[in-house]
């Protein structure tokens, strides 16, 4: 037992184990006061222990924010969260949120105080950043709640702020320029990732396997971990015979590898490559999947059927994120129109095309 200053926080606190066997840390407040009621905790304990006295539990205080963080990284843990997103979500709270937080405890934090923190400590950031790590919290703080850690959620009535649409510069002809300029096991990746449009990174390209291919029914089984569900992609003929030359080539189990080793990332790798090809604008590999659905979608595809290949929990979200882009369906609709002179009108074309129809039927055997 004894005082504890964290100087990245910039809090004191107590560490110290009752007659049970648990472990119990006490966060106090960084400053010259907060010193020395960590002092004079410390002493107590101390002392209670020394005359065999019952000793003090956190009381009326209820629990801190970083022992509410520590409790949920644990039961994500649990329940199988990737390394990766822990490690992501565990140095955010560490070196942001927590410092700001940490001397209080979670029951006097407010809706306001959070609000205005991520208003200016993320005001560069995109709305996006900031609703993801809001939403994060927010379902942290309902883990307090439900585990009886703490009485209050005060994200409660927090409602994420709609986020405008991504505009993506990428064409189907930078593609090509890229791949030009790009690494072989670079080249593979973007090929992959054009031909399925699966999401970038560990959760699905990464992930992929020669057990995913379907030969017979030339297809690729893709397993969303974000939605929890299994989808089913078709392939074309050429690219499914690219898939078998790599199979023969592969040195590991993954569709995409480098050197014998499965990938992790390419970002270095991809700049390069865009730098090279003269691409003057940022790229990212989730603008390829972005590329996947508006080529489909300009192209005339049906939205329900990119949603699916997409794996997008519903039509909706599909068609929120691209439906501005189907053009096959805005011109159709257009088309529509009546013309004010009355010539070549909507009415005139829906006319013709009900006595083609008629003519089509009357022609059948």
């Amino acid at each position: 037992m004894s005082v504890h200053h964290d100087k990245v926080r910039k809090k004191y606190y107590v560490r110290w184990r009752d007659d049970a066997g648990v472990n119990h840390k006490v966060t106090f407040p960084g400053t010259a006061a907060g010193k020395r009621e960590a002092q004079a905790y410390d002493y107590e304990i101390k002392r209670r222990k020394k005359a065999g006295d019952d000793l003090p539990t956190r009381g009326q205080e209820g629990i801190f924010f970083d022992e509410l963080a520590q409790a949920w990284i644990n039961e994500k843990a649990a329940q199988g969260r990737t390394i990766k997103w822990m490690q992501e979500w565990s140095c955010v709270l560490n070196t942001v949120i927590a410092p700001a937080f940490s001397a209080k405890p979670v029951d006097d934090i407010s809706y306001e105080e959070l609000i205005n923190f991520f208003a200016q400590r993320y005001i560069n950031r995109t709305q996006a950043t900031r609703n993801r790590y809001l939403g994060y919290l927010r379902a942290m703080f309902r883990f307090g709640v439900a585990s009886g850690l703490c009485k209050n959620n005060p994200l409660a009535r927090w409602k994420k702020p709609k986020e405008a649409p991504r505009q993506t510069l990428l064409t189907v002809a930078d593609l090509r320029k890229i791949m030009q300029h790009a690494a072989p096991h670079l080249r593979w990746a973007l090929e992959v990732e054009f031909n399925l449009g699966v999401r970038a990174g560990a959760s699905e390209l990464f992930a992929l396997t020669w057990d995913n291919v379907d030969w017979g029914q030339q297809a690729v089984r893709v397993y969303a971990s974000k939605t929890k569900k299994w989808r089913i992609i078709p392939v074309s003929e050429p690219f499914l015979q690219k898939l078998k030359n790599k199979r023969d080539e592969a040195g590991t189990t993954f569709i995409v590898e480098y050197n014998g080793r499965p990938m992790k990332k390419f970002r270095k790798s991809l700049a390069t490559a865009c730098r090279r090809a003269g691409i003057g604008y940022k790229v990212v590999m989730t603008d390829i999947r972005h590329l996947f659905a508006t080529t489909l979608l300009q192209g005339g595809a049906d939205l329900a059927a990119v949603s699916g290949l997409m794996g997008h929990s519903s039509t909706q979200m599909t068609a929120d994120q691209y439906y501005h882009l189907h053009a096959g369906e805005k011109r159709r609709a257009v088309n529509l129109l009546p013309s004010l002179d009355g010539e070549h009108s909507g009415e005139q074309n829906e006319e013709q095309n009900a006595e083609k129809r008629s003519l089509a039927n009357a022609n059948k055997p």
